[in-house]
């Protein structure tokens, strides 16, 4: 089992990963040999966990102040990581955005770029460029954490559950041809220590069955014929 937790030698960005479940898993590929970038928007935070994961690890840390829902900045972000360590072999697509409102009618086009643009695209900028860098060299890893809102909408998060969906496609666009491994999705569970993975296994074109869990799942989350607004 220790082999397969061996990361020695490999590189991980990890995007809001200053807290929460983007710092639990930075701390946790340090400690099993991997380097870690920390990227989120506020420097300060992502260089006191840098910080600390170094003195804990010995591993190598880059922070990196980054908003993700900003084209340019991803782009900065990945020129900096391939500048610093020559190589990434991880990529944890983890920054995201939900914040509350009282009603969906009160949604503004403010509010919906701000949430379409850290939840997804941001995701794909840094999926295509890093993950790019992976395909034209040894392969790597893309993990995308989403939200199970994605399957299981509810009115209080409805533009993050429409862009938490966006990754499953972007997934099924890009990841189809074999390579080393494949790109993934982890939909955490509000108030559930389960997880869900889904795509792990290096994608292939060989067909699904019609039923497969995923399949299943994602139409339970789904109304058959039009939908109902609910305040």
């Amino acid at each position: 089992m220790e082999s397969l937790l061996d990361l020695s030698g490999k590189v991980a960005v990890i995007t809001g990963g200053s807290r929460g479940i983007g710092k639990a898993i930075a701390y946790a590929y340090a400690e099993h040999g991997a380097d870690v970038v920390i990227a989120s928007r506020k420097l300060d935070n992502c260089v006191e966990v840098a910080e600390d994961i170094a003195a804990r690890t010995g591993r190598r840390t880059l922070a990196v102040g980054t908003h993700v829902g900003r084209w340019d900045e991803c782009n900065a972000l990945a020129d900096k990581v391939l500048e610093t360590f020559g190589r990434v072999d991880i990529l944890v697509n983890n920054a995201g955005m939900s914040p509350l409102y009282e009603k969906v009618t009160d949604i503004t086009e403010d509010y919906y770029d701000k949430v379409s643009a850290v939840n997804l695209k941001g995701l794909s900028r840094l999926s295509l460029r890093l993950g790019g860098w992976m395909f034209d060299h040894d392969g790597g890893v893309v993990l995308n954490i989403s939200t199970i809102g994605s399957v299981r909408p509810s009115r209080n998060e409805v533009v993050y559950a429409m862009a938490g969906v966006g990754p499953q496609r972007h997934d099924g666009g890009v990841g189809r041809r074999p390579r080393p491994q494949g790109p993934g999705q982890l939909h955490p569970s509000r108030g559930d220590p389960d997880r869900h993975l889904q795509g792990v296994e290096p994608r292939d074109d060989r067909p699904r069955p019609r039923h497969a869990h995923g399949a299943r799942r994602l139409r339970r989350g789904l109304p058959r014929r039009g939908a109902v607004l609910r305040q």
